[in-house]
């Protein structure tokens, strides 16, 4: 994500996943780029 000039916004445990039946799905990362970054970056 960072090559694309993604940056990290939060990292989460989501709700719906359950931790006992899929551990490896749970926690999750948000990245965020703004529109005007994005054309900054992209021209």
């Amino acid at each position: 994500m960072r090559r694309i000039g993604m940056r990290l916004a939060g990292r989460f445990d989501h709700p719906s996943v359950d931790p006992q039946t899929h551990p490896h799905l749970v926690r999750h990362t948000l990245t965020r780029i703004t529109a005007e970054e994005w054309h900054a970056a992209n021209g």
